[in-house]
């Protein structure tokens, strides 16, 4: 008797099993997976595609930039002696000036003094 309705429950799980994978629920689940399979694959070769512009984009600006600041360089290294004289003319300019404030800063300035002393002492 066990054994017929081993047997018995067997047969009708094999049916329910056979029935189900036929039903148009399950088919449309099967198709909608392979669906968005199909979508991610396409969204993954279309980011690849995308990179590889944009990778070419990217060395092309960095060789031009590139360029540009190989010829500002070499116009920069002709121009340094022009910039170490301008910088000691500057400083044989200002030389007085600074010398000046220094020498305030150190001993003071005593018409400023004069007119502090009274606003601090009050």
């Amino acid at each position: 008797m066990a054994g017929i309705r081993n047997l018995s429950i067997l047969t009708l799980f094999l049916a329910v099993l056979l029935v189900g994978c036929q039903s148009p629920e399950l088919q449309k689940r099967n198709q909608r997976r392979v669906d968005n399979i199909h979508e991610t694959c396409a969204l993954l070769a279309e980011g690849d595609t995308g990179r590889m512009e944009k990778m070419t984009r990217t060395l092309n600006y960095f060789d031009r930039h590139y360029q540009v600041d190989l010829v500002r360089s070499r116009e920069n290294l002709a121009m340094i002696p022009k910039w170490i004289q301008d910088d000691f003319d500057n400083w044989k300019e200002r030389e007085p000036i600074i010398r000046r404030d220094i020498r305030e800063g150190l001993t003071g300035n005593m018409a400023n003094f004069n007119k502090t002393l009274p606003v601090i002492l009050d």
